[in-house]
């Protein structure tokens, strides 16, 4: 883990970025009480994929209720949550 000023970071940050995708975390200070964490954000990172928020066969001119949504949502997240 390298704990940088912001200063550095911009100064340098070809190299921090090389680091943070060779598996390096950097966190990255701005100023005397704003720290920040910078890593690599991966595909599987995300909570829920696109593909799993819409049917294929989704319309997405037609507007829907908020029930219907959640009808909509509620299984596929429930299958993905069980795999």
């Amino acid at each position: 883990m390298f704990v940088i000023s912001s200063r550095e970071f911009r100064d340098n940050q070809k190299m921090y970025l090389d680091k943070i995708d060779a598996g390096a975390e950097i966190l990255l200070q701005r100023g005397k009480t704003k720290t920040y964490r910078i890593i690599r954000v991966d595909e599987d990172d995300t909570v829920v994929k696109k593909e799993h928020i819409l049917a294929p066969d989704s319309d997405l001119t037609s507007a829907i209720t908020a029930e219907e949504l959640l009808d909509r949502l509620l299984p596929r997240i429930e299958e993905m949550l069980a795999k």
